[in-house]
C-alpha cells in the first residue's frame, strides 16, 4: 500500500504524518470490510456468478471515473455491491436523507450506490449492452454495526444488510429478477470489456501530500527489528543495530520505492535507496528479483511486477 510504504519512510516528527495516519485508517478499514465479504463471495456458486472487485470504469461522457467495490453478475441480474466497515452507530434521517455515525454526517452509501447505478447503466449503453437488469446492495462488513431510523424504517434499508446476510439477501434478489435472463455469449462479452478498460487509481503520493523527495529514508529496513539502514556484505544484508541477516532484505526496499515514486527502478536509483556503492553489486541483486526489464548497461529500467508495459520483453 503506497501510504503505508511512504509512512514507514518519513521521520518520526514529519508534519505530514497525522493526515497520512488518518487517511491510512480509512483506506484499511475499507479494505478490511473488502475482505470480510470476501469469505462470503467464495461460498457462492462460482460458476453461475462472475466477481469483479476493486472495479473502476471511465464515465461515458466525460473523462471522470467511477470505482464499485463489488459487481456481482449472473444469468439473472447484475447487483452492485457498496461495502461499509462502519463502526459504532448509524443514524438515517430520511426527512434529510442524511446519515450520520457517531453523530457525525457522513456519506449518504444509498446515494453513493444509486450514482454508481446509473453511471454503469450509461457506461453499458455506450458499449451497446441490451438492458441488463441492475441492482445495488449495501453490505455492512461490521456485525457489531447498529443502524437506526428515529423517524420511520426507510424503504431503502431493504436494500442493506449485514454481511452474514449477504448470500440470503442476493437470493432473494434473484427471486425478484427470476424471469431475468443474461446471455451467456453477453456475459462473456461484458467479462472481456470489463477486463479491458477497467483502470486502476494511480496517486503519486508524493505530490498529494506535498512532500519532497528529500524527505524521504533511504536504506534496507531490518526485517527483525525494523531499524534503517542495513549494510551489504560478503552476499548478505546485516543490521546495524540487532546484527540479524538476511539474503533478499532489498526486496521490501525497492518495493517501497515502486509504492513511492513508481514502478520503476535504475541501477542508480537502486545504489541511492540501498547505499551501495557498486553498480555491479546492484545489478546483482536486481538480477535476483527477476524482475522485467528494458534497456542495458546504465539505459537499463526495471519494472514492478504489477506494471509490465506490453511492449516490454525481459532481455
Amino acid at each position: 500500500m503506497k501510504i503505508e510504504a511512504l509512512m514507514g519512510r518519513l521521520p518520526e516528527n514529519h508534519p505530514k504524518l497525522e493526515n497520512l495516519t488518518r487517511d491510512y485508517g480509512r483506506i484499511k478499514a475499507g479494505y478490511q470490510g473488502e475482505k470480510s465479504l470476501e469469505y462470503y463471495f467464495s461460498l457462492m456458486n462460482q460458476e453461475k456468478y462472475d466477481f469483479y472487485h476493486g472495479l473502476r470504469l471511465q464515465n461515458s461522457n466525460s473523462d471522470s471515473f467511477f470505482q464499485i467495490d463489488t459487481l456481482i453478475v449472473s444469468d439473472a441480474f447484475v447487483p452492485l455491491v457498496e461495502i461499509k466497515n462502519l463502526s459504532g452507530t448509524v443514524v438515517y434521517d430520511k426527512n434529510t436523507n442524511q446519515f450520520t455515525q457517531n453523530s457525525k454526517p457522513i456519506i449518504n452509501p444509498i446515494s453513493q450506490v444509486k450514482l454508481q447505478k446509473l453511471q454503469l447503466i450509461d457506461w453499458f449503453q455506450k458499449h451497446k449492452f441490451q438492458p441488463f437488469p441492475v441492482d445495488y446492495l449495501i453490505a455492512m462488513a461490521n456485525p457489531s454495526t447498529k443502524i437506526e431510523a428515529p423517524n420511520g424504517n426507510p424503504e431503502q434499508f431493504w436494500k442493506m444488510c449485514y454481511g452474514h446476510d449477504f448470500i440470503d439477501k442476493i437470493q432473494l434478489y434473484e427471486k425478484t429478477h427470476k424471469m431475468q435472463n443474461i446471455p451467456i455469449k453477453e456475459r462473456k462479452r461484458l467479462r472481456k470489456l470489463l477486463l479491458k478498460y477497467h483502470t486502476p487509481l494511480e496517486v503519486d503520493v508524493l505530490k498529494k501530500y506535498t512532500i519532497s523527495k528529500q524527505d524521504i529514508i533511504t536504506g534496507v529496513r531490518c526485517p527483525l527489528c525494523h531499524s534503517i539502514p542495513m549494510m551489504h556484505s560478503y552476499g548478505s544484508w546485516e543490521c546495524l543495530f540487532c546484527h540479524h541477516k538476511s539474503k533478499d532484505a532489498h526486496k521490501n526496499a525497492v518495493n517501497d520505492h515502486f509504492f513511492i515514486f513508481g514502478p520503476t527502478i535504475t541501477n542508480k536509483e537502486f545504489r541511492e535507496l540501498t547505499h551501495i556503492e557498486s553498480p555491479q553489486s546492484a545489478n546483482r541483486l536486481l538480477t535476483t528479483m527477476n524482475l522485467q526489464h528494458t534497456g542495458s548497461n546504465k539505459g537499463r529500467i526495471y519494472y514492478a511486477t504489477w506494471y509490465l508495459p506490453s511492449n516490454n520483453k525481459k532481455e
